[in-house]
């Protein structure tokens, strides 16, 4: 299929989509400015983040967004030395806070568009929302596989609503990993083994939460080869079907080599997990003794840790989903996102940025446009409340009150 003729097969969903897209962006575009120039002008100790000069860019870079540029422009360092804007805490975790906890193709991507456009944050800035632009329409394509047109178009409608997509066109690497995510189930359901899998090894290059991926293309290829338990007798000992499912955990092998990789160039073994530890004190945590903390210190009267009270209603709110999501959708992406969420809960420090790692539970679009259908009064509400959470939420983010 031509370009033209893919543009004008599809114009139906790429008009949607790109009117779905300018009209977010630019009232969270506003949001940004005004909300940044107020912040600054009413508190003299409020974090300004600088990267162009252009206040209406430079909403899109706040925290991580420094570690990424980093890494583009003078590649992992066993310093501090940044040469963009990085705050770090004044304590043992600020001190540990080295750009090794962060995967590279990001970064490697705005390096590449960097030769174009001559500059890191515009060329972060541009893959991200190519990304997210890309992300939407394969999402599309993605749930009418699964499910039928109406629920694909209220699916994309809720990705852009979310609370926390606005971090989709940010200078991080979610809006880059989630679409990786999505083309890799994609490619799956159109039963292309080999694709999904290089697709699936670009994830885990992207983050580490992206070999998550494996577990949905693994149930899909099961189903796909293995109609009954007869049919998996007959076919498990087949060498073709072994190679094709020992093809499917090659994004774990990508890891593998990432993190051998940074033990040698820093001379320090394991230095990406010994990072996350020290420096944002991520580790294998109770999920129920997560959920506590962030509850005390939800209670707590004299607690301003902003972070944990959102991170609190998005644990609530992703539950309840869950739950009232299961045996709706396909038990692949159920399992994905169920695990997806666990997993995030057992990281310790980290669950309290949910809200941003929850961007990447790309089936609860589904449970969200699957909803509203069955009850249209849910429509209405979530299309109005959700993006004035959006727009507080962006406030608040790029302000650094909310780190997510």
């Amino acid at each position: 299929m031509g370009i033209f003729q893919f543009f004008k097969k599809e114009k139906k969903v790429i008009k949607y989509i790109l009117t779905l897209f300018l009209i977010s962006r630019f009232l969270l575009t506003i949001t940004g400015v005004y909300s940044r120039n107020f912040f600054q002008k009413f508190n003299e100790n409020s974090v300004d983040w600088r990267y162009t000069g252009k206040s209406w860019l430079d909403i899109w870079g706040v925290w991580d967004s420094g570690y990424y540029l980093d890494i583009a422009k003078r590649g992992y360092a066993l310093d501090q030395n940044y040469e963009f804007t990085v705050i770090t805490p004044q304590n043992s975790f600020g001190n540990n806070q080295y750009n090794y906890a962060f995967f590279p193709l990001y970064p490697i991507a705005i390096k590449l568009f960097s030769y174009l456009f001559k500059d890191f944050f515009i060329s972060g800035v541009l893959v991200s929302n190519l990304s997210l632009l890309i992300m939407s329409f394969v999402l599309y394509k993605l749930t009418k596989l699964l499910f039928n047109d109406k629920i694909a178009l209220s699916s994309v409608k809720f990705l852009f609503l979310y609370p926390t997509s606005f971090i989709y066109s940010a200078v991080y690497a979610e809006s880059m990993l989630t679409l990786l995510i999505i083309l890799a189930c994609y490619l799956s359901e159109k039963k292309k083994i080999l694709p999904s899998v290089i697709v699936a090894s670009l994830a885990a290059l992207t983050k580490l939460s992206g070999i998550l991926v494996t577990m949905p293309l693994m149930i899909n290829h099961l189903k796909s080869y293995f109609k009954t338990y007869k049919d998996f007798r007959s076919k498990v000992n087949n060498q073709a079907v072994i190679t094709k499912f020992l093809l499917i955990l090659l994004p774990l092998g990508t890891i593998i080599l990432l993190i051998f990789y940074q033990s040698l160039d820093s001379g320090i073994p394991f230095i990406f997990f010994k990072t996350e530890s020290l420096g944002w004190g991520t580790k294998l945590t109770n999920p129920i003794q997560t959920i506590k903390s962030i509850l005390t210190s939800t209670l707590d009267p004299n607690s301003y840790f902003i972070l944990k009270k959102i991170a609190l209603m998005f644990i609530v709110a992703e539950i309840t989903m869950l739950f009232v999501s299961y045996k709706k959708i396909a038990s692949s992406y159920w399992l994905f996102w169920f695990m997806a969420f666990i997993i995030t809960l057992l990281s310790g420090n980290a669950a309290a940025n949910l809200p941003r790692y929850s961007l990447m539970f790309f089936p609860q679009f589904f449970a969200l446009a699957m909803l509203i259908q069955k009850k249209p009064i849910f429509n209405s509400l979530l299309t109005t409340f959700l993006p004035l959470i959006q727009i507080l939420l962006m406030a608040l983010w790029v302000n650094g009150a909310a780190s997510l």
